[in-house]
């Protein structure tokens, strides 16, 4: 259990695409209901800020399905053994503010199985908030990202609950949030950061020492003129791989790769991503359902 956790802590505030937060500014309640949030347009390829039809900021928010609804099978670790469980999530929510300081995810899933010819049932709950340190006609900065993973099982009556706080020594760029990512060619770009991470898992002590190195490889490996996902199409599309690692810097251990390709369409930010939830052992597609951003005629 601890690595599967450990593995989603580092990765969640790298996995997402042109999305997240909701603050007091105003623009929309913690769920993203659809008919509270003016339609807005971006000239980014990961929108942060956007405008509506009277040149005014809003907040953003977008709506992604997990493997179309369905179930999909993967593991669940526990000291000395490994669980098959099918495991399915709601809707994903994303929301960013108003102002563009910070994005708020959450997801809700659940998950069945059998332990030693006992059913296992249990509910999953992800609540994931960044930080945005610089928005500017520059660039785009994460500082910081809280994170709440909670995890319960039935059948035990038992209760995991992980949280993180994640602050970056160098605020992370956050690289998609440009408007000429379709220029810049086949190209990679890497960055890494000491992040100082406090986190509590099950019954286990915080500690605010500096304690993971985390890389991040962007590299753009496609380009496409046209991509319809659920139906709807969406024009100037850059296809982006991104591979996360990370180091424990007491054991000088490295985690597995965490690889991702996203689909990010001009003006509205990721419309597909596969293999993002590699971190829990196998491939599941993220597609974009429903987002207030439009994308504007070219």
């Amino acid at each position: 259990m601890k690595k599967i956790i450990s593995s989603l802590l580092v990765a969640l505030p790298l996995l997402l695409i042109g999305c997240g937060g909701s603050d007091d500014d105003g623009g929309g309640d913690d769920g993203g209901s659809v008919p509270s949030y003016s339609t807005v347009t971006s000239a980014s390829f990961s929108p942060i800020k956007a405008v509506d039809s009277n040149n005014q900021p809003s907040a953003l928010y977008w709506e992604y399905s997990v493997n179309g609804g369905q179930g999909f099978s993967t593991s669940l670790p526990i000291p000395g053994e490994s669980i098959p469980i099918t495991m399915s999530f709601n809707p994903m929510s994303i929301t960013i503010d108003i102002g563009g300081k910070t994005r708020i995810t959450s997801a809700e899933g659940s998950f069945s199985g059998e332990f030693k010819e006992i059913p296992v049932t249990g509910e999953i709950k992800l609540l994931d908030q960044d930080n945005f340190h610089s928005v500017a006609d520059t660039a785009t900065t994460i500082g910081e990202s809280n994170i709440s993973f909670d995890v319960s099982f039935t059948s035990e009556n038992a209760s995991i609950k992980s949280t993180s706080d994640i602050q970056y020594s160098i605020p992370t760029l956050w690289y998609l949030d440009r408007e000429d990512l379709d220029e810049i060619g086949l190209a990679s770009h890497t960055d890494s950061t000491i992040a100082s991470s406090i986190t509590t898992l099950g019954s286990g002590t915080p500690s605010g020492d500096p304690d993971q190195e985390i890389t991040n490889s962007w590299k753009i490996v496609g380009h496409e003129a046209t991509a319809t996902v659920n139906k709807k199409t969406y024009t100037n599309i850059v296809l982006v791989e991104l591979t996360t690692t990370s180091k424990n810097l007491e054991t000088n251990e490295l985690t597995d790769p965490i690889k991702i390709t996203y689909w990010v369409a001009k003006g509205i930010g990721m419309i597909k991503a596969v293999g993002f939830f590699n971190a829990l052992g196998t491939k599941v597609d993220v597609e974009l359902l429903d987002t207030n951003l439009e994308q504007v005629k070219q």
